[in-house]
């Protein structure tokens, strides 16, 4: 698998999640995901608005969610596409706090492998 076969970065892929996915929400962010099934993995992107912040807020918002992900991708169920919408609050949430709201959305969503 490449490196660069895990994230979401065609525009129409974007615009399938979006209008046919499912959505879950929290305060930080809001997930859309979308069963593409197939594949040995899940596709992730990313959107944050421009009234989050500036440049470099949100590419430190990009690099705090990509961690994440890499290390939790593992727990995540394959074969879907998913979207990260952050809200503006998740520019003043520490790493574990964006953590946190990751994962609740994750399993809100029922995305994560049960851990046996």
């Amino acid at each position: 698998m490449n490196k660069k076969d895990t994230w979401v970065k065609k525009t129409a892929l974007f615009k399938e999640i979006y209008s046919e996915g499912s959505t879950v929400a929290a305060r930080e962010a809001v997930l859309k995901y979308l069963f593409v099934g197939g594949e040995d993995h899940t596709k992730t992107g990313f959107s944050i608005a421009k009234r989050v912040g500036n440049a470099v807020v949100r590419n430190k918002i990009k690099r705090r969610l990509k961690s994440i992900i890499r290390t939790e991708t593992h727990r995540i169920k394959k074969g879907y596409a998913l979207v990260f919408i952050c809200r503006d609050s998740v520019a003043s949430r520490s790493f574990p706090e964006t953590r946190s709201a990751v994962m609740g959305l994750l399993q809100k969503a029922e995305l994560l492998e049960d851990n046996k």
